[in-house]
C-alpha cells in the first residue's frame, strides 16, 4: 500500500508538474506575444509620431519659406523707396541750385536792367519762365559786373 500511495503520490506529482509545465509555457508564450504586440505598437506608435513630426517639419519649412520670401520682398520694397528717396533728394538739391542760381542772377541785375524786365513782362505776359531766365542770363552776360 505504501508503495501504491508512493506510486500514485508520483503520478499525481509527475501529472502536476506537466500541467505546471505547459501553463509555465502557455504563460511564456503569452509573454512572448505580449511583448511582440508592445514591440509592435512601440514601433507603429514611433513611425505615427516620426510621420507627424515630419509633416511639422514639412510645414515649418513652408513657413520659414514664405518668411524669407516677404522679408526678401520688404528688402527689395525698402531699397526701392531708399532709391526713390535718393533721386528726389538729388532733384531737390538740383532745383535748390537752380533756384539758388536764378537768386544771384536775380539779384546781380543792375537796377536799369529791372525797369527792361518789368517792361517786358508786362507787354508779353505769354512768356514762359525759362525764356525770361534766359533773357536775365543774356541781359546779364552783357552788362558788367556788380562791384562787391
Amino acid at each position: 500500500m505504501k508503495a501504491e500511495t508512493s506510486k500514485r503520490g508520483s503520478e499525481i506529482l509527475a501529472s502536476v508538474a506537466e500541467d505546471i509545465k505547459l501553463q509555465l509555457q502557455n504563460v511564456d508564450s503569452q509573454i512572448q506575444r505580449d511583448i511582440g504586440k508592445f514591440t509592435s505598437l512601440g514601433k507603429s506608435k514611433r513611425k505615427r509620431l516620426e510621420t507627424r513630426f515630419q509633416e511639422q517639419q514639412e510645414r515649418l519649412k513652408l513657413i520659414q519659406d514664405k518668411f524669407k520670401e516677404e522679408i526678401n520682398q520688404h528688402l527689395q520694397d525698402s531699397r526701392s523707396t531708399l532709391d526713390d528717396l535718393e533721386a528726389y533728394q538729388i532733384e531737390l538739391k538740383g532745383n535748390a541750385e537752380k533756384q539758388s542760381m536764378i537768386a544771384d542772377i536775380f539779384f546781380s541785375i543792375p537796377e536799369p536792367f529791372f525797369v527792361s524786365f518789368y517792361f517786358l513782362t508786362s507787354r508779353w505776359p505769354t512768356f514762359k519762365l525759362d525764356q525770361i531766365i534766359q533773357l536775365i542770363v543774356s541781359l546779364v552776360d552783357t552788362s558788367q559786373p556788380p562791384d562787391e
